[in-house]
Formats: structure tokens, sequence, C-alpha cells
């Protein structure tokens, strides 16, 4: 019985690989707008095909899925460039002339500085009854929220692939700006399916959570002029 589960699984996610590998996943974005209505949508990338749609809207702003990686990530990006100046992974820097030896003790990484924090998750989500994967990067504005959904299943003592996690957007105004904010509940428990293929998904994609991308890096402020 358990080889009749993890059959398809494993088939699946090596598929998936074939057609979306690294970070040519799908990523999950949010569009912030003046008006309030602020969009939550899946971008694909670009492609050359002109009928392919490079974007897909979220339904209802919401989104569950199952997080089976979290990697914070940093990185000082001057605009124009095609690779950062300085890069880390977990505060260890990944390039081969950082500005610091840590992140901890550089003044591009403190409150105020110019090197952009971002916490990355790597999720299965689920679209039209089926379960993909896509990378989310959460902006600083939104990490309290995701710091407080770890902290509530901490305390109900659930680990975090464990649970659907529930992705929404709030309304926020300030200073005569207005911009959206990643929220986050949970909808439930993990099946053994679902956990069966976060496994695969983070066996599958491991190598390729070493790396940072551009496109990771892409919302206003994200590079410096």
């Amino acid at each position: 019985m358990e080889h009749d589960i993890q059959l398809p699984v494993e088939n699946e996610m090596s598929a998936l690989a074939h057609t979306a590998n690294g970070f040519d996943l799908p990523m999950l974005r949010i569009e912030h707008r003046e008006n309030g209505e602020h969009r939550l949508y899946i971008d694909h990338g670009e492609s050359y095909l002109p009928q392919a749609e490079t974007s897909e809207d979220v339904p209802g702003n919401m989104l569950t899925g199952i997080v089976f990686a979290v990697e914070s990530i940093r990185a000082l990006w001057m605009h124009g460039d095609t690779t950062p100046l300085c890069s880390a992974l977990e505060n260890k820097p990944t390039v081969d002339e950082p500005l610091s030896d840590s992140c901890h003790s550089c003044k591009e990484g403190v409150i105020g500085g110019r090197c952009k924090p971002k916490m990355r998750l790597w999720m299965l989500v689920l679209v039209e009854g089926e379960w993909r994967p896509i990378v989310f990067n959460l902006s600083p504005t939104s990490l309290k929220h995701w710091n407080g959904h770890i902290q509530r299943l901490s305390r109900s003592r659930l680990p975090l692939v464990a649970v659907r996690t529930v992705v929404s957007l709030q309304d926020v105004k300030k200073n005569n700006y207005r911009w959206a904010e990643a929220i986050f509940s949970m909808d439930g428990l993990a099946d053994a399916l679902e956990l069966k293929k976060a496994k695969a998904a983070l066996d599958e994609f491991n190598e390729f959570r070493q790396v940072i991308s551009g496109r990771d890096f892409v919302e206003p402020g994200d590079k410096l002029d």
C-alpha cells in the first residue's frame, strides 16, 4: 500500500522538476494598488509564446498551501546590475567578496541599512484542484505576520509542514501610503498524501534553494538607484 501512494508522488514531482527547474518556478506576488484593491497573483515569468499566460489571479486573494521549506535571504542590489553586490542565505554570505563575514556585523544589514531582508517560502499550493510548487518572497512589512503564524503553530505544537497554511492580504494605510501585507492562518492539517508530496518537493528542489535570484528582488525599493 505504501508504494501505491509514494510512486505517483515521486513521478509527479519529477515531472514538475523537468518543466520548472530552479527559479523557473512560478512565484506568488502582491500587486499593491493605491485604491486598496490589491492583487495576489501567481507570476509564471516571461514567455516567447504570445498565447501563454504570464500571470494568473488568485481567486479572492486567498491561497492555501503547504510550506515545505523556509529561508531568510538578503541582498544588496544596485539598479541595473544583473548580480547583487552582496547577498546572504540564513545570514551567511553567498558571494565571493562579501561586505562582511556575517550579516550580523555588516553595517548594511542593520535596521536602516541598504541590504534588503526577505523571507522565502517554498510552498505546494492548491490551484484548480492540483498541487503546484511555487516560491513566495515575504517583504519586511509582512514578516511580523509570518512570525505570528509560526508562534501560534509552536504554541499549538504543530510543525509548519503539517498544516495547510492560508495566505491572504491585509490593506494598510499610513502617512499617505497604501499597501498590502501578507497575513497567514491555517485551514486544518495536511493529510498523509499531502505530507508525502511536501517531502518529495523538499528533496526535489533542495539544490535550487541555495540560490538567490534576481526574481527574488523585483519589488519597488528592492534595488538601489
